[in-house]
Order: C-alpha cells, then sequence, then structure tokens
C-alpha cells in the first residue's frame, strides 16, 4: 500500500471530512458501520483504495468494448439502441467515505447515461452530451418510446427519444428527487431535490444540506444556515413536500412534523 503510484491524488472533499456543518451520522457510518474498515487507516492505504476502484471501472470499459465489438462483428450493431448506466455510484474517497451510503453527494447519485442510436433507425445526428436533468424513472418511457411501443400513461418518468434526436422537449425537468431509506441494518430515511446547478438535502434527524454545485461543485459549503441562500432553501423545501404529497411518500407523514416539512 505504502508505494502506490504518485499519480493518485485524493479529491479536495477528503480533506474536508473534520470541517462544515455535516450530518452527524457519517462518523458513525465510517466508524462503526460500513465504513469501519478503513477507519484510522493511512493517506496511503485510501489512495490504494482509489486506485483499486478505478481499475475495476477500467475492467468494466474493457467489458462494454467487447459487447459493443459483439454488436458491430455480429452485424447487430446498426439494429440495436445501446444504453449504459448504473443503479448508484462510489464515495471513491470523496468526503472522507466509502462505498454507497446514507448520503447524497454527486459522487453516489450522478450516475452515467449513455445512449447510442443506430442509424438504421434514426437519420444522421449530433453525437453530444447534454445538461438536462434525467432521472432512472426515465430509461423505461425512453426505451419504450425507441422502440415504437406506446408509453403507458400514469407512469412517473419522461421518454428523452427527443432529446436524443435533437429535438424539442415539451416537458423538461426543473428538478429531480432523490430518495434513500436504508441498506442492511442501516435505516437512514434522506431525500433530496437536485436542480441544474443547486441541490437541498434532508435527512430524517432534520439535519439539512444545501450547496451551490455552480461554485461549489465539490460540495464542501453547506450553506443551509446562510441569510443570502434562504429564499431558494424555502423555494426547494416547498417543491420538495409538494412532491412527497403528491408520491404519497412516507418520509412526510413521519418526519415532516418534526421537521418542519409540513
Amino acid at each position: 500500500v505504502e508505494s502506490i503510484d504518485a499519480k493518485i491524488e485524493l479529491p479536495d472533499s477528503y480533506y474536508d471530512k473534520g470541517t462544515g456543518a455535516k450530518p452527524g451520522h457519517l462518523k458513525t457510518y465510517m466508524e462503526g458501520d460500513s465504513g469501519s474498515y478503513f477507519s484510522g487507516k493511512s493517506e496511503a492505504f485510501w489512495k490504494y483504495y482509489r486506485k483499486y476502484y478505478k481499475d475495476l471501472v477500467a475492467q468494466l470499459d474493457g467489458e462494454v468494448g467487447r459487447l459493443l465489438s459483439g454488436l458491430r462483428d455480429s452485424g447487430l450493431a446498426e439494429n440495436t439502441v445501446v444504453l449504459f448506466t448504473s443503479d448508484h455510484g462510489d464515495m471513491d474517497t470523496a468526503h472522507g467515505l466509502a462505498y454507497k451510503g446514507p448520503f447524497m453527494y454527486e459522487e453516489l447519485v450522478r450516475v452515467p447515461l449513455l445512449i447510442h442510436l443506430p442509424h438504421a433507425y434514426f437519420e444522421q445526428r449530433e453525437v453530444g452530451r447534454s445538461g438536462q436533468l434525467v432521472s432512472g424513472v426515465d430509461l423505461l418511457p425512453t426505451l419504450l418510446d425507441l422502440a415504437g411501443i406506446e408509453v403507458p400513461s400514469g407512469i412517473d418518468g419522461k421518454s428523452l427519444k427527443p432529446m436524443l434526436l435533437g429535438e424539442h422537449m415539451e416537458s423538461k425537468r426543473e428538478f429531480i428527487v432523490g430518495e434513500y431509506n436504508g441498506k442492511q441494518r442501516w435505516v437512514h430515511p434522506i431525500r433530496m431535490l437536485r436542480y441544474q446547478d443547486s441541490k437541498y438535502v434532508i435527512h430524517h434527524t432534520c439535519e439539512e444540506e444545501y450547496f451551490d454545485l455552480g461554485a461549489d461543485p465539490s460540495e464542501t459549503v453547506n450553506l443551509v444556515d446562510e441569510d443570502s441562500h434562504s429564499q431558494s432553501i424555502k423555494t426547494a423545501k416547498k417543491q420538495l413536500v409538494e412532491w412527497m404529497q403528491n408520491t404519497e411518500d412516507f418520509f412526510i407523514d413521519r418526519y415532516g412534523g418534526q421537521c418542519g416539512l409540513q
């Protein structure tokens, strides 16, 4: 471990482990739960973990390459929609955290989404990256729409087909909501409301976080108590409450009163 490649660097947020208004359970998670394996470990050990994670990602990239080569060699590539995504990320040392768990940082919730459309189905179009907010619930209606299957009414997702074809999308998301309830023995319900450039998070303990992602992409400065952001936070809470009420989310009934959400 001590001889780990010097090119491996830890993110700025790793060194922010003990500062700022952070939820109290993060320490418990790292010292008494899933992260306890890392408790007291050296910086070199954390770099080893980061290198190991990078190696796993590289291995996955290679397997995706094998799949794409197989489609091309079999002649199926021009008749196949390819979608690559993930159910969650890994903290990868950011904020001094490991694995996945009870937090809503970008490393965990901002997952990849790559979609390739075959030319056999669609005309030539530009290949690019969209900055639009999308959610995992958008995958079902998108794939149905691309396959020419009617999208059922009443589902939460939106088809991304117009965006993929460079067409106008009638309804873009102003925000997306993330939900965390627990894993294994750990129960810690959290809700996140994510705008394009900011994020509001509330825990069942009523601890709150608000980040200006444009100015602070590493999420090291919790602005929830800053008067200059009070109106934005108030709006975010209002929209989150409306979303929870509309989706009959148990969080609002169980914790809304004590956390001032009702």
